[in-house]
């Protein structure tokens, strides 16, 4: 095989892995897409469900910082956390000082938004 040949050969696998790289990362991106759409489907009914007992705990227990209603409500951070910025965004709670966490870090604590009660 002369040099030409050789150097055109590479070219070709060169160019025959970045095709096959291309169509994995469009694959990877639709099938993360669908995941994700999946996984908010699922979800979704649950979402307004948890937000209502963040609203609850923080009513009945406030003023309190995420730990202490994650720990109250037996629910996940990952889960809670999400709800209570929903509130605070949607002016439903704000914020009403600070409290010590268990690490000893201060948290900022959340009141029921004079609003929404």
């Amino acid at each position: 095989m002369s040099e030409t040949a050789r150097q055109l050969s590479w070219l070709d696998q060169v160019r025959a892995d970045e095709i096959a790289l291309a169509d994995r990362l469009e694959y990877e991106r639709y099938a993360t897409a669908a995941t994700r759409r999946e996984a908010k489907e699922l979800i979704e009914p649950s979402v307004a469900n948890y937000r209502e007992q963040v609203l609850r705990y923080i009513r009945g227990h406030g003023p309190c910082c995420d730990e202490r209603i994650s720990d109250g409500l037996k629910m996940n951070p990952s889960t809670q956390r999400p709800r209570r910025i929903e509130l605070e965004r949607a002016g439903r709670i704000v914020a009403s000082g600070t409290q010590v966490t268990r690490s000893g870090r201060k948290a900022i604590s959340w009141v029921v938004s004079e609003f929404d009660d």
